[in-house]
């Protein structure tokens, strides 16, 4: 019997008797693709946590084409047809036919990637793959229409999570899912009709971070599409106006100064474990670093533990009180300048700039307001140094923009750039994380930050910027150049684009979107010397974000009942998938709700208007209405009920200002009232706004 099947790029082995094997041809080498975990793997139940795994025991050839087929218990008939006709590309099709009404969602064709490849990128619903070798990517691709309806597979990763933790998981493959792109969730199929889905893999000789595959991907797109808004841009602001006024939410902190607090936890259903507040253990809350210490039987001293109590925070990787003040001061209500400067006044009066010891000069990220105490996001006492350039980068720019006296904040702002340059002066570089000792920290995973990570250099440097903004005083400039030359580019040029999350590897999309923040307000300042490399690069991260963008709507209304409870029409269109790192759950399934994928935007557009940085803003700031201030039930009234779309049937039921503040529409508004012209490159979409 025929085993073997290839074409230029790829070769198949089968047998009737085991799972067969996929190849990539390369310079006269063969390199396994991956191994295949399963055919088929399916659940009747959302959010199920028992599976089937089926092996298609039937196989055919036909032409360039092997088959694979089997009866799904009583289910239906799946077929899986391996295409090698074209002489560059392996298809992989799958198809479900149902032999009677069921409630079903599957993973078809399961691929775990190969161990030690040189890049990971696992994404559901955008195209995804893995770097095996220098010059060698196997790109993976899927068809999909949304005029074709449901019935459709699209490309998914199956994975679960460990035991402990809440960013480590226990295997992930790449596959097709039904529903489309979504994890765990069922979808009524009537007899005789068939679910379809195509993967299209092909070989790459870029490395799989490269932008230029998203780059390539927009530009073979025959039109530019908007998702209309499902309410009007001033209704939002009301809503946020309304939520944003509610007494429970704001901490007073003496006379003239408050913080609003992180927010509301189990409104909708229970409370959850996770979040800002780690993760429990035999019902006692812990720091993720002290878990995994009690786990190796380590013995954890009493300061690990922390409590879910109201917290302060002035700066995290989600965004900041010092970002809501920048935006209240924006809206320019009487209320919300009010509070914005009580907000600033806070900032820079309470407490939060370390007066003496080895961190004398940085910002802490968070006060627990219960225990009268400083402490990092996560309840410990370190400093994250994305947090640092974060606040220096709102108050700079409350006090550029006029709301605020600059002496007020150009003093700080210089105590914590002395703080940074302490930093590399010890260290040689810029670790992500300090501990209270002055040495390096550990990521939110208890992992020891032993390389570079770009998001929070580049807002290093952005920091020296908005201090030569703010004094005059151009050796700030250069120092901040020299910063750039030495520390960021070197990452840039291996793609390596970092995360901002607190995770120790990897890559996500809210770190791009501060790399794009630090590069525009780099070109914005007088007298900068790089601005053709900046403006390059600038370019390149751009379509690194938008690589993470999803371009279809997977889940129509009909799919909203997977994630009971939530209030919502499931609406992912041009939302923004959060993170990813390898071996981890970090973002897993969820495109965030947060102000920086518009403010990233927001910012590029300024500095670079031949991006189409403006059509992708106003479609995240439309997809923003379909999923904010949309429930009158909540507890508090209008509220972010959510700080992400779950593409999965977990919904994580959290309110607070910080995901639900509308900073970029704010400014969107502010400059469409300014600037006729501004809506030119949007073809007049303001009329449909």
């Amino acid at each position: 019997m025929r085993t073997k099947l290839q074409n230029d790029c790829f070769a198949l082995e089968a047998q009737p008797s085991r799972v067969e094997q996929v190849f990539l041809r390369y310079q006269g080498q063969r390199f396994l693709l991956g191994d295949l975990i399963y055919h088929f793997k399916y659940w009747q139940q959302a959010g199920a946590s028992s599976f089937h795994q089926v092996f298609l025991p039937t196989l055919r050839w036909n032409c360039r084409q092997a088959i694979r087929e089997g009866k799904i218990a009583d289910k239906g008939f799946c077929r899986l047809v391996y295409d090698l006709s074209s002489e560059n590309r392996l298809q992989v099709c799958c198809s479900f036919t149902a032999d009677r009404e069921v409630t079903i969602g599957f993973y078809c064709w399961g691929l775990k990637p190969p161990e030690n490849v040189t890049g990971l990128r696992l994404l559901p619903g955008v195209y995804s793959g893995y770097t095996l070798r220098p010059g060698l990517t196997a790109l993976f691709r899927f068809a999909y229409s949304e005029s074709k309806g449901p019935g459709q597979a699209a490309l998914a990763v199956d994975q679960t999570r460990c035991w402990f933790g809440t960013t480590r998981t226990a295997y992930q493959y790449l596959c097709l899912s039904f529903p489309p792109a979504y994890k765990d969730g069922v979808f009524r199929v009537h007899r005789g009709e068939t679910v379809t889905g195509k993967l299209l893999i092909s070989q790459a000789r870029p490395d799989i971070w490269n932008p230029v595959f998203k780059e390539e991907e927009y530009a073979s797109e025959e039109k530019l599409e908007f998702l209309p808004p499902r309410y009007p841009y001033s209704l939002y602001l009301d809503y946020f106006s309304t939520f944003a006024r509610q007494p429970s939410l704001w901490v007073p902190l003496g006379k003239g100064m408050g913080l609003y607090h992180v927010g509301y936890y189990g409104h909708l259903t229970r409370v959850k474990r996770g979040g800002p507040y780690g993760y429990a253990c035999q019902g006692r809350p812990l720091r993720y670093r002290q878990l995994a210490e009690w786990l190796e039987k380590k013995r954890p001293g009493l300061s690990h533990f922390q409590e879910n109590t109201r917290q302060l925070e002035i700066a995290w990787g989600n965004g900041t009180n010092a970002m809501v003040a920048y935006a209240l001061l924006l809206l320019g209500k009487p209320w919300s300048v009010s509070r914005g400067r009580e907000i600033v006044q806070a900032i820079l009066r309470f407490g939060f700039l370390i007066s003496r010891g080895p961190l004398s000069g940085a910002w802490w990220g968070a006060y627990n307001v219960d225990r009268k105490r400083f402490q990092d996001h996560y309840g410990g006492q370190q400093l994250f140094l994305p947090d640092q350039g974060l606040v220096n980068h709102f108050l700079a720019r409350a006090a550029l923009d006029g709301f605020v006296p600059v002496s007020l904040v150009q003093e700080a702002i210089e105590r914590n750039v002395n703080f940074l340059e302490r930093l590399e002066r010890k260290f040689g570089w810029f670790p992500n994380a300090v501990s209270s000792d002055g040495q390096i920290g550990y990521s939110r995973e208890g992992v020891l930050y032993r390389q570079p990570v770009a998001p929070g250099i580049a807002l290093v440097a952005q920091s020296l910027v908005m201090l030569a903004r703010l004094s005059g005083e151009k050796k700030f400039l250069r120092t901040a150049e020299r910063i750039i030359q030495q520390h960021l580019l070197p990452l840039f040029a291996r793609n390596d684009f970092g995360c901002l999350e607190y995770d120790h590897a990897g890559h996500d999309s809210s770190g791009a979107c501060l790399l794009l923040v630090s590069l525009a307000e780099y070109l914005n300042c007088p007298g900068a010397r790089l601005r053709e490399e900046i403006s390059y690069w600038q370019e390149r991260i751009f379509w690194h974000l938008m690589s993470f963008r999803h371009e279809y709507d997977f889940f129509p209304y009909l799919h909203s009942f997977n994630a009971v409870g939530w209030g919502g029409v499931s609406v992912n269109k041009f939302g923004f998938l959060h993170g990813f790192t390898p071996g981890s759950s970090q973002g897993e399934y969820a495109l965030h709700l947060r102000y920086d994928y518009g403010y990233g935007l927001w910012k590029t557009g300024e500095t670079n208007p031949v991006l189409p940085a403006y059509p992708a803003l106003v479609n995240y700031l439309n997809h923003l209405t379909y999923h904010q201030f949309i429930n009158p039930k909540l507890k508090k009234g209008f509220g972010g009920l959510t700080e992400h779309v779950a593409m999965r049937t977990y919904v994580q039921d959290t309110t607070h200002i910080l995901h639900s503040t509308p900073l970029p529409m704010i400014l969107l508004l502010r400059r469409s009232r300014e600037e006729k012209r501004f809506w030119e490159p949007l073809g007049g979409y303001e009329a449909r706004s």
